[in-house]
């Protein structure tokens, strides 16, 4: 199962798994369509699309200087 972004709402689509490589995974789709915008995560920062994004995985550094 997939949730796909239309608007401000999210749905579900059913999907089937194919081919993987580790990084990629090809996935085919009934009503799945190339470029639909696929949610994968949820923003818990109260952001509401600016353009500064983080990846959780990355160690985040203190900035030099003290600032």
């Amino acid at each position: 199962m997939l949730w796909v972004a239309e608007g401000t709402y999210v749905r579900p689509i059913r999907v089937r798994i194919g081919l993987s490589d580790g990084a990629n995974t090809e996935v085919e789709g009934e009503n799945l369509i190339n470029g639909m915008k696929i949610v994968v995560g949820l923003d818990t920062n109260g952001n509401t699309g600016g353009t500064q994004t983080t990846n959780p995985f990355v160690p985040q550094f203190p900035r030099k200087g003290g600032r």
